[in-house]
């Protein structure tokens, strides 16, 4: 019968049939008949219960929609026997919660799925002080199936319990009994150490939500459950647990640990697990390092995410930072080295929590030198041979200039220029430890160092751009468009960038030689140009000396190809440089640009377009002055 209301052709006769059958049960369970005492032409109301939940957990979800209609003329029947608010006494209600819990712990995703739907119903049918009473038995069916069912497998599924987990959440602990808010909170500490991520996500949402409802903090709340959350923890060595287990116990303490007020006191047991699980993240260092994804390096790098942020939140402690117990000195050296080696790591999500860490260190307290210099000396030590570079480590070398740049010196650049010249021998190419995608990669790495540099990195500007230059038309062979795609580009354009008087008056003095020329005018229509730019603007006499002013067609045609690119990002240029669009009109009417026009056969292909580009400056001119 279920089946045939999905079907065109008698699903009005289905539907009026299913309304009748649900009818007929609802009034059996309201005169009180069980499933002991049924006869055979009244049938057992257990049976109707289990066929309704049967067809919300097909696997086709349109037949949700019958089981919802048998619902509601069930639900309807209950109001008329006993009133709108006392709906909820009838047992079918009762059973029916039973079975969608019970459906929720089925392995199919399409059982999971039928017994969320039909949480959802009741959450939204049924009064308060009924679902209140059974909250935990609710929250518990939602969170298992947010912990065994995969997004991969149905997301609407995961979505939908997700959402009636928080709603149910709010509904029922709007309330002035302390004992229903004090069931759920109980529940929810015992959860927050769970193995699954989006479980402890959607717990740490649920304490969120009860904090805002009672008006109190989640240190509150927690603070009588606290002995139950790190027993557990504290209890035994962490490498006695799994891997998964490893995480959602740190999650946990990382997760009480943040809060404010403080919940968890600084502690020799807190002290011991930060210790061991700095152990444990660099006995794994290596694995993670250099492993292809796997679901044990996936776990291993989940580890190593939590490990960083429970350290992160250590020395967000003043308590913790200011301590000066020689063992907890010896542990946030400790600490900091760690985030210094973590940031070479392949992992993006290890980095990021690295880098955040290392971010709050730095701003929170003051590095001593020793301590500094011994949390680099790994990193440059590799630095020292060329045939030791990865782009990690490179990467991870970048990452710390942004947060350390006073801590390094010129000298750096040095030895990173002497490892690009190595990139444009030929020796490189013949050593067969190369994969040709490194040949790229690395110093592509080595250029986006350069811009992060100290100011005197200036310096290496004039070596720079011939060598990369020689980079892209050594490396051809790796079929990347010389002037479109090369990778060698955006970091040396972010380098000129950051030097844009220097950049400006090396290129203008390149203007006769064809090797440079073709790169200005891409550095020039560069988004990521913009300083270049505006140096040129604010420079038109030196400008016009370079170019309009001198005699050779190429200057002039330069001047011209600068003009055209500064309007390409401001229309209104020509007005804010009055001498560029008086060199424009004098080109214009030049004998010169004539000739051009009248003999273009004879004139060389590169400057043909000249009377193009003028014309096309003066229109985005007049078209801002109509």
């Amino acid at each position: 019968v279920a089946i045939s209301t999905v079907n065109e052709h008698v699903k009005e006769e289905a539907l009026t049939f299913v309304k009748g059958l649900s009818r007929h049960f609802a009034l059996l369970v309201c005169q009180g008949i069980q499933a002991s005492n049924a006869q055979l032409n009244e049938i057992s109301p257990v049976v109707f219960v289990d066929a309704v939940v049967e067809i919300m957990t097909l696997d086709n979800r349109k037949f949700a929609v019958t089981a919802k209609v048998l619902l509601d003329f069930v639900f309807e029947v209950a109001v008329s026997h006993y009133g709108e608010n006392e709906a909820s006494k009838l047992v079918f209600f009762d059973l029916l919660a039973t079975r969608a819990c019970k459906a929720c712990r089925q392995d199919d995703w399409n059982k999971k799925a039928g017994g969320s739907w039909a949480i959802s119903y009741l959450l939204h049918k049924m009064d308060k002080s009924w679902l209140a009473k059974r909250q935990v038995e609710f929250l518990d069916a939602l969170l298992y199936v947010l912990r065994y069912l995969s997004p991969s497998v149905s997301v609407s599924t995961v979505e939908e319990a997700t959402t009636t987990l928080v709603q149910l959440c709010k509904t029922c602990n709007t309330t002035d009994d302390s004992s229903i808010v004090g069931l759920a909170i109980e529940f929810f500490a015992t959860q927050l150490s769970s193995p699954n991520p989006r479980v402890r996500k959607n717990v740490q949402k649920c304490f969120d939500l009860l904090a805002d409802i009672t008006r109190n903090t989640i240190t509150d709340l927690l603070r009588s459950h606290l002995p139950m959350i790190l027993k557990p923890i504290f209890a035994e060595p962490l490498r006695n647990h799994p891997r998964v287990m490893q995480t959602g116990y740190l999650d946990a303490l990382n997760f009480c640990l943040n809060l404010r007020p403080h919940l968890v006191a600084l502690s020799p047991e807190l002290f011991a697990v930060i210790e061991e699980a700095l152990k444990t993240a660099q006995s794994e260092e290596a694995e993670v390092y250099g492993s292809r994804p796997t679901q044990r390096v996936s776990e291993m790098i989940n580890v190593r995410v939590t490990i960083l942020e429970l350290m992160a939140s250590a020395m967000a402690i003043t308590e913790f930072v200011r301590n000066t117990d020689p063992s907890v000195a010896k542990l946030r050296e400790h600490i900091i080295r760690h985030f210094f080696s973590s940031l070479t790591l392949r992992s993006e999500q290890i980095v990021t929590v690295a880098k955040k860490g290392l971010e709050q260190v730095v701003l929170s307290t003051s590095l001593p030198k020793e301590l500094l210099k011994a949390s680099l000396y790994p990193i440059l030590v590799n630095l020292s041979d060329y045939k030791k570079l990865t782009v990690p480590l490179l990467e991870g070398l970048a990452r710390l200039l942004k947060l350390l740049r006073t801590c390094f010196n010129v000298s750096l650049g040095e030895k990173l220029k002497q490892h690009l010249m190595e990139w444009t021998g030929d020796s490189i190419k013949k050593e067969k430890n190369w994969r040709n995608k490194e040949l790229v990669d690395i110093p592509v790495a080595i250029l986006e160092i350069f811009h992060l540099l100290p100011k005197a990195a200036v310096k290496f500007l004039p070596e720079l751009v011939p060598l990369t230059l020689k980079l892209e038309s050594d490396f051809a062979t790796t079929k990347l468009p010389r002037l479109l795609d090369s990778p060698y580009r955006p970091p040396l354009i972010k380098f000129l960038n950051s030097y844009p008087t220097e950049a400006l008056n090396f290129f203008l003095q390149k203007l006769s030689n064809p090797d440079f020329v073709p790169f200005f005018r891409y550095l020039l229509d560069h988004e990521g140009a913009a300083a270049v730019r505006r140096t040129l603007a604010a420079n038109q006499a030196s400008v016009v000396a370079a170019t309009f002013e001198k005699k050779e067609l190429h200057y002039q045609y330069a001047g011209l190809r600068i003009v055209h690119s500064l309007m390409k990002f401001d229309s209104d240029i020509l007005t804010k440089t009055p001498v560029f669009l008086s060199e424009l009109i004098k080109l214009w009417t030049s004998a010169a640009r004539i000739e051009i026009v009248m003999n273009e056969a004879n004139v060389d292909v590169a400057f043909t377009d000249e009377s193009m580009l003028i014309v096309d400056c003066f229109i985005r001119q007049c078209t801002n002055f109509p």
